[in-house]
C-alpha cells in the first residue's frame, strides 16, 4: 500500500506541475509583452535619469522572467520523468495512467475509450499504480 501511495503522490504532483506550467506560461507571455513595451519606451526618454530607471526596470524584469522560466523548466523536467515512467509500463497500465494523468480524462471516459467497464478501469488503475511504484522504486535505486 505504501508503494501505491508513493505513486499517487508522484501523480498528484504531476497534475499540480502541469497546472503550474500552464499558469506560469500565461504569466510569462504577459511579462514578455511588458518587456517589449518597456524596451520601446526606453528609447523615448531624453533624460539620462529616466533612461537609467527604465533600464533598471528592464534588467529586473529580465531577471524575473529568467527565474520564472527556470521554475517552469524544472516542472517540465519532473513531468517528463513521470511520463517516461508511465510510457515504460506494460499495457493496459500504460494506457490507463496515460489517459488519467497525461490526458486528464475521467475514469468513465477511459472506460469508454478502452472498451472496459468503469469498475474494471478502477481495478486496472490500482494495479497500474502498483506497477508504477515498482518502476519508481527500481529507478530510484
Amino acid at each position: 500500500m505504501a508503494s501505491v501511495n508513493k505513486s499517487k503522490i508522484q501523480l498528484d504532483l504531476y497534475k499540480h506541475e502541469r497546472q503550474f506550467c500552464k499558469e506560469q506560461n500565461e504569466q510569462l507571455e504577459l511579462l514578455k509583452k511588458e518587456l517589449i513595451i518597456l524596451t520601446e519606451r526606453a528609447g523615448n526618454y531624453s533624460s539620462s535619469d529616466s533612461k537609467k530607471i527604465i533600464r533598471s526596470d528592464i534588467a529586473n524584469l529580465k531577471r524575473f522572467i529568467n527565474e520564472k522560466q527556470k521554475k517552469i523548466d524544472k516542472a517540465k523536467n519532473f513531468m517528463a520523468r513521470i511520463e517516461s515512467k508511465i510510457y515504460s509500463l506494460s499495457q493496459p497500465s500504460k494506457n490507463v495512467l496515460y489517459y488519467r494523468y497525461i490526458e486528464a480524462m475521467q475514469y468513465e471516459a477511459i472506460a469508454h475509450k478502452l472498451n472496459y467497464s468503469t469498475q474494471r478501469i478502477y481495478q486496472l488503475h490500482k494495479s497500474a499504480l502498483e506497477e508504477l511504484a515498482a518502476c519508481i522504486d527500481k529507478k530510484d535505486e
